[in-house]
């Protein structure tokens, strides 16, 4: 499994899926799902005025990003009342993502640390610790695949003050699970 951390914005990354974020509360949403929310014209906004979709813990809508961004699906994710996002919410959060990418035979995704988009970000889980939940879930949602997919690639988008204590989370990784999957992590384009 290859991971690059790369600078935002996420929609400059070609990939399979793009996976994005929100709190219940969140209104506007911001920073990259804002961001991808503007690209697709308020796509977003329109499912969570009409009450398509309301930010609830696991709850996710797939969508077509009309060729406006990189990556042709978006799948937004919500993270349910901040307040409330813990870092075992975090970890089973980014263990049925995982699951849920895999099973839709998608291997190539981009992705912001889910939930660091707010500035006043939960005390209980750091940058390092939440990349490597994210990449153990991803690792270990793809070995279950058949050998004709391809090698799961991840882009994982942060700001380059907050790489180095991405990147350390990610490679412990390699230390948690003892070399049963072959991970590779890079800084940079």
């Amino acid at each position: 499994m290859k991971v690059k951390l790369v600078n935002p914005p996420v929609d400059h990354y070609p990939a399979d899926i793009l996976l994005v974020y929100f709190f219940s509360r969140e209104r506007p949403l911001k920073g990259e799902t804002g961001r991808i929310d503007w690209w697709l014209e308020g796509h977003l906004s329109k499912n969570l005025m009409s009450g398509w979709i309301r930010g609830d813990f696991s709850e996710k809508l797939l969508s077509n990003s009309a060729r406006r961004i990189a990556s042709p699906r978006i799948l937004l994710n919500g993270l349910g009342p901040q307040e409330h996002f813990t870092a075992e919410r975090y970890q089973a959060l980014v263990q049925l993502i995982a699951q849920t990418v895999a099973g839709m035979g998608l291997n190539k995704l981009v992705t912001p640390l889910p939930g660091f988009h707010l500035p006043s970000w939960t005390p209980d889980i750091t940058p390092s610790l939440a990349a490597e939940l994210l990449v153990e879930a991803v690792a270990l949602a793809f070995p279950a695949l058949p050998d004709s997919f391809r090698e799961p690639e991840m882009f994982i988008t942060a700001p380059p003050e907050k790489q180095d204590e991405i990147f350390l989370g990610a490679q412990q990784v390699k230390v948690n699970l003892k070399g049963r999957v072959d991970l590779e992590v890079r800084v940079g384009e």
